[in-house]
């Protein structure tokens, strides 16, 4: 009866993909483990090499489950996504692409990744906030080769079919009272 009225209502912010824009975020850090030994041990070159792949490698899962990339962290990508089950499906990706490290005493050329979710502050194409905070501790926090999220993003993901194993209260800097994280096992 009233067709597609949605898309034609004003003043309502939408994504490229023509949906409706929440204002809810999954924000995703990976960051680079080693890089600045790989650039000590084996020169600069080699470094820049490091960090290309694992740039193709993010870049290339953010285009597939549609996250944007906000920013270069200089060795590891700050990026966003408008679901929060993307965000998780992307880091797995991310990190069963990483595989094993080809140095098994090394950790030189892991990935850590941590994600939380929340309400962002937008401003210059760039995000700020408690939620942004909160995702660059809990990348800090990660092993490498792991995947640690809040447990927003859990209760977010209620209903699909996701994994998360309970790694309890973790007193993160900058925050008050500690944060409970959940690792996603990569099965």
């Amino acid at each position: 009866f009233m067709g597609d009225w949605e898309k034609n209502v004003p003043d309502i912010a939408r994504h490229d993909d023509d949906e409706i824009d929440s204002g809810l975020r999954a924000i995703m850090f990976t960051d680079l483990v080693g890089s600045t030994a790989v650039s000590t041990r084996d020169g600069d070159e080699s470094a820049m090499e490091f960090l290309h792949n694992h740039d193709e490698i993010v870049r290339a899962a953010l285009a597939q489950h549609r996250g944007r990339e906000v920013k270069h962290t200089g060795d590891g990508i700050f990026a966003s996504f408008s679901h929060v089950s993307r965000a998780v499906d992307c880091a797995v990706q991310i990190e069963r692409e990483f595989g094993e490290p080809q140095d098994a005493d090394s950790e030189d050329g892991r990935v850590r990744i941590g994600i939380s979710a929340g309400e962002p502050v937008t401003r210059d194409q760039d995000l700020f906030g408690a939620a942004v905070n909160l995702a660059a501790r809990i990348c800090g926090h990660a092993n490498p080769g792991q995947i640690l999220v809040s447990s927003a993003v859990r209760e977010l993901s209620v209903g699909k079919p996701l994994t998360f194993h309970d790694r309890g209260p973790i007193a993160l800097k900058g925050f008050d009272d500690p944060v409970r994280l959940f690792e996603v096992p990569l099965k």
